[in-house]
């Protein structure tokens, strides 16, 4: 990647990626503060002050802390960057939040261009890659509020990168203890880390023996790329300051078997979350990744299976090609993994939203291939159309549909009335609450509003609104209406059949034909 930057006329070849990234950049500056609170911020947050407080007072409650395992490699900046300007009003400080965790967000989708440009040596399909990361409508609005699934998403393609990047240097000790600092940080992230740096020694490993590299280097990179995560990984987690092998241990128990014992809805069914069927993921992934991405990504799998099982001696016969063939162990290697040592999944497949650039730079590959075949006929405007299109019907789903994106299915499922509220979790993480109540705010003057809600986003999100907004409004958890002006219901709970006789539904909010959340007034 290095050509990209030593060049003047590199910047000026490139100017559509940063046009792009300014003009989301600026959208996400008027937009960002739409989105409502997700169910586990509050959580995310009081894990980055225990340990703040473990690093500054010797406070050992995190050593009891129920979270303890959760990685801080986010946290603590942020709960830095909060004590620093002296942020101290809820809003304020969620707002914050929202925003830097979206321009991270922006920023890696010029890293997942400057990676597929490197591959490819195709302007436009590096444009594609970075399209297809920002116009994922689930992973663009989480991009506001998830602190823990896309910043892991985020650093792992830092990661891809780097390592495309490392493997091209002439001395490569200092690039890879670079990608150990990055390892570090990863694993800190989640756990499942670990997988990108097993993949990386065996990458080392096997280039011995098929590019005939120096055993001594090679393993000499290992120690040197290997004490580098370590290290970053140590000094970055606090829980792992006493006790370092034991509490990676108990990490790695902890997050493979999650703890939470809750019901999923899927396919219309309620299913432990501990006794998933295999194909959870797949189901996930397949029904809301829009339709072109998936015909891209399924066409660069066969693609580049094809490629390898015809000539397998060619597994290193060029960097790009040992990298595809990491995004391709990186994306089933992992998906195989969940099911292997049956991880605890919830929520649709945010938890392995780190899978899809992978998956991206692999419909890349497939739309390169593609591309350049329907170039030599008279069909060769086709593929750029279909693309287009794409990209355009999304735009239109994430104006129409703002600021709730994240509950985006394609066209593979039906879109009969509340036939995804029925057989999928829908607004499962409660952001809607912040729409609901601005509604009632808007609609109803008084001074003091009582409103009860399902459940606990509901409560949260107040914490969103500003003081004033806070001070109207009165809000408790009740799946009832007594003594109360207002309820509010995301349909977080399957059975969520709701019959008030002194009340009425003065508004529900609907996307793709399925009811997001309800209000109901009193008579």
């Amino acid at each position: 990647m290095k050509t990209i930057f030593c060049s003047v006329n590199h910047w000026f070849y490139h100017w559509p990626a940063y046009f792009i990234f300014i003009i989301a950049l600026v959208i996400g500056s008027f937009i960002y503060k739409d989105y409502g609170l997700s169910w586990d911020e509050q959580q995310q947050r009081g894990v980055g002050y225990v340990s703040l407080n473990y690093i500054t007072d010797n406070d050992r409650t995190l050593f009891s802390f129920e979270d303890r395992d959760y990685g801080v490699a986010l946290e603590l900046p942020l709960i830095a960057l909060e004590k620093y300007f002296r942020l101290e009003d809820s809003k304020n400080i969620y707002l914050t939040r929202h925003y830097i965790l979206h321009v991270l967000f922006l920023l890696c989708s010029l890293s997942i261009y400057y990676l597929s440009y490197s591959l490819f040596k195709s302007r436009w399909i590096a444009l594609f890659s970075m399209l297809a990361l920002l116009l994922h409508p689930r992973i663009y609005a989480h991009s506001f509020f998830n602190s823990k699934d896309i910043p892991f998403m985020n650093i792992y393609l830092v990661c891809f990168s780097t390592i495309f990047w490392a493997d091209k240097q002439t001395k490569k000790i200092i690039p890879y203890m670079l990608l150990g600092l990055l390892t570090g940080l990863l694993i800190n992230l989640r756990i499942m880390g670990l997988m990108f740096f097993m993949s990386v020694v065996a990458y080392l490993l096997l280039a011995i023996v098929y590019k005939k590299q120096s055993i001594k280097e090679n393993l000499k990179i290992i120690i040197f790329f290997s004490l580098s995560t370590a290290i970053t990984l140590y000094f970055s987690f606090p829980y792992l300051w006493e006790e370092p092998l034991t509490n990676l241990i108990t990490i790695f128990n902890n997050m493979s078997q999650f703890r939470w014992n809750g019901n999923v809805l899927l396919a219309g069914n309620l299913v432990p979350a501990s006794a998933l069927p295999w194909y959870y993921f797949s189901l996930w992934f397949i029904t809301t990744t829009p339709l072109l991405f998936l015909l891209l990504g399924g066409a660069g799998i066969i693609l580049l299976a094809y490629k390898q099982l015809k000539t397998p001696q060619n597994l290193f016969s060029s960097a790009t090609n040992y990298h595809l063939l990491l995004y391709l162990f990186t994306f089933f290697a992992s998906a195989i993994a969940v099911v292997i040592f049956k991880s605890v999944l919830y929520n649709g497949w945010r938890q392995l939203f780190f899978l899809y650039p992978a998956f991206v730079l692999l419909a890349s590959y497939g739309l390169f291939h593609i591309n350049s075949y329907m170039q030599k006929n008279q069909f060769k405007l086709i593929i750029p159309a279909a693309v287009l299109t794409q990209f355009i019907l999304i735009a239109l789903f994430y104006i129409f549909n703002h600021p709730l994106q994240h509950l985006y299915f394609n066209e593979l499922l039906s879109k009969k009335p509340n036939q995804l509220l029925k057989e999928y979790e829908y607004d499962y993480w409660g952001t809607s609450y912040k729409s609901a109540l601005e509604l009632i705010l808007k609609m109803d003057e008084r001074k003091l509003i009582k409103v009860n809600v399902a459940n606990w986003p509901g409560l949260l999100n107040t914490q969103i609104l500003d003081k004033s907004s806070q001070d109207r409004l009165s809000v408790e958890i009740k799946n009832n209406i007594d003594n109360a002006d207002y309820f509010i219901t995301n349909y977080g709970d399957p059975s969520y059949h709701y019959d008030f006789k002194n009340a009425k539904i003065i508004y529900t909010h609907i996307i793709q034909n399925s009811s997001v959340f309800s209000i109901w007034k009193t008579n």
